[in-house]
């Protein structure tokens, strides 16, 4: 792997994000924001949620990197991991989101284009991130997973893609 095939996966991710997005914007502010039962996120705020999983993974990665880490290849045991937790969000089971991306912190009501805008913000951020990435942590075992541990960039982005599609059919089931 390197940089220019984790701005190409990031670019699939963009086209997929993209998509949703389109297709999102035919339906309401209201259907949006309505959660389809008490205690359960409406559409809008599972986007906030996948948002800011990968805000926090990035930023992660770019504090650990800050501190010039001595890391590991990744070898076939990273590789595992990584599909084990692809396989493991293809699962009908209910996991618990951390506190810092879910409950309080998704807001009760939000504008599909200002979520689109910060989201792409985002992602430009990343991919400017992958572009300076130094050549020597492209292949090494930066991103921290909570339960899949430590991954490459290419997992991270392998775990963005899992979690985005699982995220999509929820908010599909919610708007009906």
């Amino acid at each position: 792997m390197n940089r220019t095939q984790l701005i190409t996966q990031l670019q699939g991710l963009n086209d997929e994000l993209d998509q949703l997005l389109k297709s999102l914007g035919d339906h309401s502010h209201e259907t949006l924001n309505k959660p389809p039962k008490e205690g359960a996120w409406s559409a809008m705020q599972v986007l906030h949620h996948i948002k800011l999983a990968e805000y926090y993974s990035y930023k992660y990665c770019e504090k650990k990197l800050s501190f010039k880490p001595q890391l590991s290849k990744v070898g076939w045991q990273e590789n595992l991991r990584g599909k084990l937790v692809k396989w493991y969000l293809q699962l009908p089971f209910k996991v618990q989101a951390p506190k810092n991306m879910s409950g309080d912190a998704l807001p009760p009501e939000s504008q599909l284009a200002e979520l689109e805008s910060e989201w792409k913000e985002q992602r430009k951020a990343l991919q400017q991130f992958f572009e300076d990435l130094p050549e020597e942590y492209v292949n090494k075992a930066v991103y921290k997973h909570p339960m899949g541990g430590r991954l490459s960039f290419a997992g991270m982005l392998d775990f963005y893609e899992a979690h985005f599609r699982r995220h999509q059919r929820q908010i599909w089931r919610t708007i009906g």
